[in-house]
């Protein structure tokens, strides 16, 4: 699973293949600027890991022509895995997190004064709001496993003198969340050494993480094993309970962050279902199945499947929540609908075809939603008089989609990776096929192993009964 698209406040980030971009909007910006486009540079000083598999094929990606082998190497260990903002309005700061494929994660930052201060760095792009801001990252973490879910959190100091410590809580491919720092205090190298020390917050045993999900004093995290799992938060320790009635691996989980929803969360599944929990009672209060309507002629399953939804994003008000699913064009949006008593629906409220197969999709702060795409680029559509979206093509979005196309960007085709030999799904979990059920092919539970064991108590008791007795006499 892949995280290539996030949105905090008027923060929208996005990644492009091994680039990554940001769109800052008001009020993050002076009056005089209504956007700024960023650039968050990747870190160039750290070789490439050979010891990585790579995921990009040579003779098929055209974006490598005319490159090295050492080139080509770099680039590819420059994949983005995950990306994340946030914009912290007290201290006028914006925030953001990127892993790659070669276990990196980088920290950025930036005063929001600065950014409309800064000068253009790409001079071929015209100076003012359009201009594109180059910056590096100030932290760089080294990751135990590939990061593929990213999530900032605050926890509240001890002492009310001090601010609130920020942190990245990274979920790996290993099962684990681990907390990093994000800014470092002192000249000291001792002090920062230690202060780089990563902490682990939990782990789901054997399994991968899917989404990481941060309120208050929880943290949901989903993984492959058709859970999600709740636990306190900066207290990790405290596990308090689980979400559970899915039947395949969790693609993503989020929470409805308004105060009428409560604590509701919407989870979506490789089951094909889309279900509405309460993660504070951890009951169920609805779930819908979301057929699509097949993209192949040829379909002999009266042309309706159920392919696999893997990212969701709700809106502002909590009052809609859209789903993309793996290799479709498509993206569906469905109502929600929460009483006071608790009760909730979920309701299809619009399909809208896109022109390629979408990686990600968030709502902006402006009530937009805007979808990542393979081809690539951003689309962006705002709610018409009838209350249903359509495509609206913005300037900046327009000027954004042309820097990334000038570029000759390949994006993956899928969020979802795939075993390279079996061509299977790594979420999905590995079970011996042509069994009826799980505990049939455990070799230990086999008969022949229980009367071979029989077998040997038996000769057992007989050598110590014949020793007993020749001692006896």
């Amino acid at each position: 699973m892949k995280q290539l698209i996030h949105s905090s406040g008027p923060i929208i980030i996005a990644a492009f293949n091994n680039a990554a971009f940001v769109v800052v909007s008001k009020p993050a910006l002076s009056p005089q600027n209504d956007h700024r486009i960023i650039e968050l540079l990747p870190d160039t000083t750290c070789p490439p890991n050979n010891g990585s598999k790579s995921q990009v094929n040579e003779e098929n990606d055209s974006s490598n022509k005319g490159l090295s082998t050492a080139m080509i190497e770099q680039k590819e260990m420059n994949t983005i895995q995950a990306v994340t903002s946030q914009w912290l309005e007290e201290r006028r700061t914006l925030l953001f997190a990127v892993s790659r494929y070669d276990k990196s994660l980088a920290i950025y930052s930036i005063l929001a004064d600065e950014i409309g201060e800064a000068k253009a760095e790409d001079q071929t792009l015209p100076t003012g709001e359009g201009c594109v801001l180059k910056i590096k990252p100030i932290i760089i973490h080294k990751t135990n496993k590939r990061s593929c879910s990213l999530s900032f959190a605050l926890i509240p100091p001890e002492d009310k003198d001090k601010k609130s410590i920020i942190i990245v809580v990274a979920g790996d491919l290993n099962g684990d969340a681990t907390a990093y720092p994000t800014e470092m205090y002192g000249d000291n190298e001792m002090e920062k050494d230690k202060q780089l020390s990563r902490r682990i917050l939990l782990g789901h045993t054997a399994s991968v993480l899917t989404s990481v999900e941060i309120i208050g004093s929880k943290i949901l995290t989903s993984d492959r094993d058709e859970k999600v799992r709740v636990s306190s938060f900066p207290q990790t320790f405290n596990v308090e309970g689980y979400l559970l009635g899915h039947s395949s691996y969790i693609s993503d989980v989020k929470i409805i962050r308004t105060k009428l929803a409560g604590s509701k969360c919407i989870t979506c599944s490789g089951d094909g279902t889309m279900r509405l929990f309460d993660y504070e009672s951890f009951e169920q209060n609805t779930q819908i199945n979301i057929p699509v309507q097949s993209q192949d002629k040829t379909d002999e399953t009266d042309g309706k499947i159920l392919p696999s939804p893997v990212r969701l994003a709700i809106d502002n008000a909590g009052a809609i929540v859209a789903v993309i699913y793996d290799a479709f064009n498509v993206v569906q949006l469905f109502s929600i609908s929460i009483k006071s008593d608790g009760t909730a629906s979920l309701k299809l409220m619009q399909d809208i075809e896109c022109p390629s197969c979408p990686l990600g999709v968030i709502f902006g702060m402006d009530d937009s939603i805007n979808i990542l795409t393979t081809e690539p680029k951003i689309i962006k559509l705002f709610p018409g008089e009838d209350g249903l979206y359509i495509f609206v093509e913005d300037q900046i979005s327009v000027m954004l989609n042309d820097i990334v196309g000038s570029q000759c960007t390949t994006m993956p085709k899928s969020l979802l990776e795939k075993d390279e030999t079996t061509g299977k799904l790594k979420l999905t979990k590995k079970v011996n096929e042509g069994t009826d059920n799980f505990t049939k092919s455990e070799p230990w539970l086999k008969r022949e192993r229980v009367e071979i064991y029989k077998a040997g108590v038996h000769r057992r008791k007989q050598r110590k009964f014949e020793k007993q007795r020749k001692s006896n006499n």
